[in-house]
């Protein structure tokens, strides 16, 4: 049996943002001999859409003397790197780690960072021209964004190249938190907008189909 541990779990979104994640992680967990509640005990931080809470999460579980952080998404994983550069990090989200200043590469992370990237950067041009086939009409895209998401920042700036190079009109539309999404909708209607194209972050993907979360 593995030896006792103590891991924290840094999130921007809410308990039930990503369960599939979080049971995927247990089982990986559980093969290697950890069970929580047993020999495993996880201390957990949601910063419930509000970004700008994830530096106060990751220095308390830093004060709490987690052996291992597993942050979700590369600003926790910032916000944990800030904390800390001796607990390990574990991240696992969008963008590129080197570019945000995470690892020194990806084939020798260096430090005490490492993990699973995807590359939702570049996928930003790709999804502004799927947008422009899917309505070809269109010439006046709002993208919708949280200027606290590291990631959507770089994603923001691909997708508005790309537009102009297609000869669009990309309207920015941002979305803090979540009582923002509504009045973002709202403002895209007042710009004339003909298509949306939602940058994923925290906030957005966990509220793609109107759920509501506790606030």
């Amino acid at each position: 049996m593995a030896a006792r541990g103590r891991r924290g779990h840094l999130e921007s979104g809410w308990p039930s943002s990503s369960p599939n994640l979080v049971a995927a992680f247990r089982q990986g967990l559980r093969e290697l001999g950890y069970i929580e509640g047993q020999n495993l005990f996880v201390e957990r931080r949601y910063a419930e859409g509000r970004e700008e809470r994830l530096p106060q999460l990751a220095r308390e579980l830093v004060e709490y003397g987690v052996d291992v952080i597993f942050a979700i998404g590369p600003p926790q994983a910032l916000a944990a790197a800030t904390a800390t550069n001796k607990i390990p990090i574990v991240f696992v989200g969008g963008g590129d780690p080197v570019a945000m200043g995470l690892v020194k590469s990806l084939a020798r992370p260096g430090g005490n960072l490492t993990g699973l990237t995807f590359v939702t950067v570049d996928l930003a041009s790709k999804r502004m021209q799927l947008l422009k086939d899917a309505v070809p009409s269109a010439k006046r895209m709002a993208i919708l964004w949280n200027p606290n998401n590291v990631v959507n920042k770089l994603e923001l700036e691909k997708a508005a190249t790309t537009a102009e190079a297609l000869g669009l009109l990309s309207l920015p539309v941002e979305a803090r938190v979540l009582d923002d999404i509504e009045g973002a909708f709202a403002a895209m209607t007042r710009q004339q907008a003909d298509a949306a194209l939602v940058l994923s972050s925290p906030l957005t993907f966990p509220n793609r189909h109107g759920s509501s979360r506790r606030r």
